[in-house]
């Protein structure tokens, strides 16, 4: 994820400076994807999910070896998925699709979208669980729905670019022991 992330950088660079001949088609991609925080030269959201999605593997400690003396956890890894990749897609594509209550305050997002995130999010750890990647004992179902409503509610109440923030938030409460 390093090494695609670098790439991704030097394609953004390329395109800022428009370099012949990848600009115009970097252009048009990128062009359909730029949103209202990409306000400047420089498209961050591609970066900024790519990042979210790979920082709990670069944080986490690795395994110690092959007799798991480390007492590795898969579930803290999967952070960036579950929380951009799972949750807040799931948000963004009900909630823009079906969404018709909004969340009081100055919030754009709609209750409908949270409910998606939440529930996607669930279905997610359930499939990790029913194929054997983690077993659900009652103490990490309750760290998961406090990581998953936490991840989901924070999501819904911010303005700010929450790609980086959300990933690290779900992180820290999965990797509770």
């Amino acid at each position: 994820s390093v090494v695609i992330l670098a790439l991704l950088i030097v394609l953004e660079l390329s395109r800022v400076i428009k370099l012949y001949p990848v600009y115009d088609v970097l252009e048009k991609s990128v062009s359909a994807f730029i949103d209202e925080k990409d306000a400047g030269k420089v498209a961050f959201t591609p970066l900024y999910l790519l990042a979210g999605c790979s920082l709990p593997l670069w944080i986490h400690n690795s395994p110690c070896d092959l007799i798991d003396s480390c007492s590795f956890e898969f579930l803290p890894l999967l952070s960036g998925i579950l929380s951009i990749g799972i949750g807040d897609t799931f948000a963004s594509i009900i909630g823009s699709k079906i969404g018709r209550h909004k969340w009081s305050g100055k919030s754009q997002k709609s209750v409908e979208g949270t409910i998606a995130s939440i529930l996607g999010q669930c279905a997610f750890i359930y499939c990790l669980n029913y194929f054997g990647f983690l077993y659900l004992n009652t103490r990490l179902m309750a760290i998961c729905g406090i990581a998953v409503i936490s991840n989901a509610l924070i999501e819904a109440f911010t303005d700010q670019v929450d790609n980086l923030v959300l990933p690290i938030i779900t992180y820290a409460i999965l990797a509770i022991k």
